[in-house]
């Protein structure tokens, strides 16, 4: 190799090694979640995606296995929220109030990270596995993502409901549980083809039209969570005093 080409490989080299270093991609780790949630530990995005990548994994192995192509199921699971290293966590309320605005802002998003990435000479397939994940409605592995998503926030919910935070157990027990609950009506209807008006049902005929695995597997799924954050709803109201005031876990006890 000639000297000439062995150093501008070094120079590549360090120029990669200076992007992950001291690059935008290192944003996650300050980019803190439910902002505006009462909750008593704050995470962070980059803690988001390693749990989420976790559970995707675990979800594959033992409720899929053989069905998904492992590697790109961990490459968008670890990249399915990097555009928030460019634009931060945006409150849930707040994007579903406007789709049309959502839309633009999370395009800008993507526009903004490849141009980031490109001055900070980061491949830019990292940009475009991101936006493939957030394009693609139709296959496993981004399904399971979506769905792992969901959980960590139910871990995160029940994990500051444990510790008491009153406001985490009205989420679960006001928001998230009924959530689900759309969710399962509107998995049903389109199971079995029956028609809605609710917008649960709307969008979950939109979302699953083409999808590529059974719905039947999808449907049983969610049932087991609703089942669980239910178990666990009743746990929390039978855990707390006469006052109100929640005295922790039975197993904590």
């Amino acid at each position: 190799m000639s000297s000439e080409k062995e150093a501008q490989e070094n120079r590549e080299r360090k120029d990669l090694f200076r992007a992950l270093v001291r690059g935008s991609v290192n944003n996650l780790a300050f980019v803190d979640r439910y902002a505006t949630f009462k909750f008593r530990r704050k995470d962070n995005v980059a803690e988001h995606s390693y749990y989420v990548a976790l559970y995707s994994l675990i979800i594959a192995e033992e409720l899929f296995p053989g069905a998904y192509d492992k590697g790109r199921l961990l490459s968008l699971a670890l990249l399915h929220d990097l555009p928030e290293s460019i634009s931060g966590d945006l409150v849930i309320t707040f994007k579903r109030y406007d789709l049309d605005l959502r839309q633009k802002m999370e395009q800008a998003s993507f526009d903004m990270m490849r141009e980031e990435h490109h001055k900070e000479k980061l491949p830019l397939y990292l940009s475009d596995m991101a936006e493939e994940y957030d394009k693609d409605n139709t296959s496993i592995e981004t399904w399971i993502i979506a769905f792992a998503d969901r959980l960590h926030v139910a871990t995160r919910i029940v994990e500051e409901a444990d510790l008491g935070n009153s406001t985490a157990r009205q989420r679960l027990l006001d928001r998230y549980i009924p959530g689900l609950n759309k969710q399962l009506v509107g998995l049903s209807k389109v199971l079995h083809g029956t028609e809605g008006t609710d917008s649960a049902s709307d969008d979950a005929r939109k979302r699953l039209a083409d999808v590529d695995f059974p719905l039947e597997k999808v449907f049983r799924i969610f049932q087991s969570l609703q089942e669980l954050m239910l178990d666990i709803g009743r746990e929390l109201q039978e855990n707390e005093d006469p006052h109100g005031t929640y005295i922790g876990p039975a197993v904590n006890r």
